[in-house]
């Protein structure tokens, strides 16, 4: 999918195209899953950006010992891996990320946090 603003709140998600036009709710659902071949964990999702285990969900969870930050999290059938992470103020999060499950690789890179 060519350059899409995502905004999810709860269960809602908008789609925004590059066209500007809006696709909401279970119809955002659908385009997004089918523009990209899977259905994208958007709920989970927003946790995991900020290096935690969604709450709603078992985790399992590996620790970096000499970092004391999160380097693996396996929660709701997805793998997900911690390559990274910066400065962002007083926190530090995770830069570069990357999801797995079955045959699906999706790997994040955050440009620029701002708090």
């Amino acid at each position: 999918m060519p350059a899409a603003q995502l905004i999810a709140t709860g269960d809602e998600l908008t789609v925004v195209t590059p066209r500007g036009e809006r696709v909401e709710s279970a119809a955002a659902h659908a385009e997004l899953a089918a523009r990209l071949g899977f259905d994208p964990p958007l709920a989970s999702l927003r946790y995991w950006v900020l290096g935690v285990p969604d709450p709603a969900q078992p985790a399992t969870e590996s620790v970096d010992p000499a970092q004391q930050r999160l380097s693996e999290l396996t929660q709701s059938g997805w793998r997900v891996q911690y390559q990274s992470y910066a400065s962002a103020g007083s926190e530090v999060l995770p830069a570069r990320l990357t999801l797995q499950r079955d045959t699906v690789r999706v790997r994040l890179l955050v440009d620029g946090w701002q708090i």
